[in-house]
C-alpha cells in the first residue's frame, strides 16, 4: 500500500500488522507555461481548499480578524468552492460580524495558472484544517515560494512544514498563537524573505525528480510477480 506520509505509514502498520505500507508523497509539477511570478500583494493571506467545516474557513476568519486588528491593510482570500450556498452565506455573515467583510475575498475554485497566481500574490498560505490526507495546497504554495502557517494535524503538515524554515505550525485550535505568528510573517520582512527562500528550496522534495527516485525505490523493493 502506498501512503503520502510517514505518520500514515506508522498508523497503518500499527493497526494492521500484516499491511506493508510505503511512503511516496504527493508531487507538485511546475507549470511549464507559467508567467513570471506576480508581485506579492502586501499583507495578503490566502487559504486554498474546499470551504467546509473540516477545512477550517471559520477559524481562518477568526484568525484573520485578530491579524486585521494589528495589520489594518491585511486581506484574506478564501479560494475554493463552498460546501453549499448556505455555508458560504454563513461564512460571509461571520465575516460581517467580525468586522472584516470588506477585507475578505471569496474566490471561486480554480486550477492551473489562475490558482498559481493566487499563491504567487499571497504573502502567506493559511491552512487551519482539522485533518488532512496530505495537504496538496501546502506543497503548491511552497512551489510558489509562499510560506505556510498550518495547524499541526494528521496527516501532512508536520512532514511538509519546517518551522522557521518554510513556515510555521501551531496546535490545532490555537487561534491566538496562529494570529501572532501570522502577524510576524506578514510584517517582519527579513523573516518573510528567509521563509520564502526556504519554501522554494523545500519544494524540491516534492518535485518530479524526487518523486521519480521514490517510485523507483518502491518498484525495486516490490517487483511485479
Amino acid at each position: 500500500m502506498l501512503v503520502g506520509t510517514k505518520a500514515q505509514q506508522s498508523a497503518l502498520t500499527q493497526e494492521f500488522t500484516h499491511v506493508r505500507a510505503a511512503v511516496v508523497p504527493d508531487t507538485v509539477i511546475s507549470l511549464a507555461s507559467a508567467p513570471e511570478a506576480l508581485a506579492r500583494i502586501k499583507h495578503r493571506v490566502v487559504m486554498v481548499g474546499r470551504l467546509a467545516p473540516e477545512k477550517g474557513p471559520d477559524a481562518a476568519l477568526r484568525i484573520f480578524a485578530r491579524v486585521h486588528a494589528a495589520v489594518p491593510d491585511a486581506t484574506l482570500e478564501l479560494r475554493g468552492y463552498a460546501l453549499s450556498p448556505a455555508y458560504q452565506t454563513q461564512l460571509e455573515t461571520q465575516a460581517d460580524k467580525l468586522g472584516v467583510r470588506a477585507s475578505v475575498l471569496f474566490a471561486p475554485y480554480t486550477t492551473g495558472l489562475a490558482l498559481q497566481q493566487s499563491y504567487q500574490q499571497a504573502q502567506v498560505l493559511l491552512a487551519p484544517s482539522q485533518h488532512e490526507g496530505f495537504g496538496m495546497q501546502l506543497v503548491e504554495a511552497l512551489e510558489c515560494g509562499t510560506p505556510v502557517l498550518a495547524y499541526d494535524v494528521e496527516y501532512g503538515p508536520r512532514e511538509v512544514i519546517e518551522p522557521g524554515v518554510n513556515g510555521d505550525l501551531v496546535q490545532a485550535g490555537s487561534e491566538s498563537a496562529a494570529a501572532s505568528k501570522l502577524i510576524k510573517m506578514l510584517t517582519e520582512a527579513p523573516l518573510w524573505h528567509a521563509l520564502h527562500q526556504g519554501a522554494l528550496m523545500s519544494a524540491k522534495r516534492f518535485g518530479p525528480e524526487a518523486a521519480g527516485k521514490q517510485w523507483q525505490a518502491f518498484l525495486a523493493a516490490n517487483p511485479v510477480q
